[in-house]
């Protein structure tokens, strides 16, 4: 993957607003959005909106809309510079951060259904403005450039994603059946057993085979030789 370059911007004067459709947001969110808009190249910024949760209608809350490699770049900076932005919490690509835990998996209330978070990044913010916010706008000297990269990690863990592969959702849950993880081991299970089966059945056929020719030693060997095959092939199909 090739890393996203972030332009430094710490020194440049920040142009007004230019998205459109924000709506009546907190001043530090409607700063945020236009600071890091502009820096990743952000077409579209949703801002205040309604929803079951109050994060949006309230004009603390705005969606990113890209793509996850720009997505990763964004949730790292804003992780990165979370107590000047004044960051709240980050939801992108199944995952959730937080100051308390870091990245987790996320798991969306039953009062607005899953959203994988997939075309955008969603940035709630405090209620109060971040540490940069100075005098109605953001002073970019302040930020800092994201030490590690743990969205971009987090995106490249096909072997490990513990994340839910079937939710299961009613009108006052939502749940998560079997992970990821969960669903490749029973897969996998599965053609092990079979490839053990086939190979077992194959051995029956051949020395029954045998028997009836020449009494055939022989060939019991060579049955035992194709449970063994058969086992292998079933390994290599994981």
């Amino acid at each position: 993957m090739t890393a996203f370059v972030i332009p430094d911007i710490s020194r440049q004067p920040q142009a007004p607003v230019t998205y459109n459709g924000l709506g009546p947001v907190k001043p530090w969110v409607g700063a945020a959005a236009q600071f890091l808009g502009h820096m990743f190249g952000i077409k579209s910024i949703g801002g205040v909106r309604s929803d079951p949760l109050p994060d949006h209608p309230s004009g603390h809350a705005l969606d990113f809309m890209c793509d996850i490699p720009t997505g990763n770049a964004l949730a790292d900076y804003a992780v990165a510079n979370y107590q000047a932005l004044g960051v709240k919490y980050i939801i992108h690509n199944r995952m959730v951060w937080n100051p308390a835990k870091g990245w987790h998996p996320y798991e969306a209330p039953a009062s607005v259904g899953y959203n994988p978070h997939t075309d955008h990044v969603h940035i709630t913010f405090n209620d109060s403005p971040g540490s940069a916010f100075v005098n109605g706008t953001l002073d970019g000297s302040a930020f800092v450039a994201p030490s590690g990269s743990g969205m971009t990690l987090a995106a490249d863990t096909s072997s490990t994603d513990d994340t839910c592969a079937w939710h299961l959702k009613a009108a006052v849950f939502d749940t998560c059946v079997i992970s990821k993880v969960g669903m490749r081991q029973m897969f996998g299970a599965a053609w092990i057993a079979a490839g053990i089966g086939i190979g077992m059945i194959a051995a029956i056929i051949l020395v029954y085979a045998a028997k009836d020719t020449s009494g055939g030693n022989a060939v019991t060997k060579s049955a035992g030789a194709v449970t063994d095959v058969a086992g292998k092939a079933a390994l290599m199909l994981l």
